[in-house]
């Protein structure tokens, strides 16, 4: 078994947003939007990126992408098909990594990236967001059975009300696994949530291992 905490709930204003390659600022070896948009018109077509998984916002079941994400990225397809003139366009889809999202946008290889991605400033540089549908922060997670001095600081207390280290007492020589390029790393990685002493920090690629490892009582 499993707890879920607040942790650092209000240290971010985490967003879940579909960022829209058509709707990219223009910056050198970027298309602006209305060429991105001209690009889908032209050629009848609209690349979609979406994430395996994410669910339920992307992923992929049965062989296809599904969640709330894709039929967002659906009615997207719709409003475009509606306004333009068109008589038919037809969208594909192509799987992205949480490592290589952006890439596919700023490259050209997708117009729209449909799953959960952290609306941030440095990202806004690079590409432009919908509207919010969704809001959460940074969470920790952790074995039913994990020793009080860990569990209390990070489950029981409110974020900020806690002592000063008192986070990095509660971590100090432990291990925290968390997904590879999202805002959850950098964040940790940048001590934005305060020191964490000497904790180790271990990235993974698949975001369903480090629940497995917690489960089985593995060391990374």
């Amino acid at each position: 078994m499993t707890r879920y905490s607040r942790f650092a709930r209000c240290a971010i204003g985490a967003l879940l947003a579909i960022p829209l390659g058509g709707l990219m600022a223009a910056s050198p070896g970027v298309a602006t939007a209305g060429a991105v948009l001209d690009s889908i018109v032209e050629r009848k077509v609209i690349r979609f990126g979406y994430r395996t998984d994410a669910p339920p916002f992307s992923m992929s079941a049965d062989g296809r992408p599904q969640g709330y994400s894709i039929d967002l990225c659906g009615r997207v397809a719709g409003a475009i098909l509606e306004t333009s003139g068109l008589q038919e366009l037809t969208g594909t889809f192509t799987a992205v990594e949480a490592e290589d999202r952006f890439d596919a946008l700023e490259e050209g290889r997708i117009d729209v990236l449909c799953g959960p991605t952290t609306a941030t400033l440095s990202r806004r540089e690079k590409v432009s967001f919908t509207i919010p549908v969704f809001a959460t922060g940074v969470g920790a997670m952790l074995a039913a059975g994990a020793p009080p001095a860990l569990a209390n600081p990070l489950m029981d207390a409110l974020p900020g009300s806690l002592p000063e280290g008192a986070i990095a007492d509660a971590l100090s020589g432990r291990t925290l696994g968390v997904r590879a390029g999202t805002t959850a790393e950098s964040w940790l990685m940048a001590g934005e949530g305060g020191s964490l002493g000497d904790a180790r920090i271990v990235t993974f690629g698949d975001r369903r291992r480090p629940g497995q490892m917690i489960v089985e009582g593995d060391d990374p």
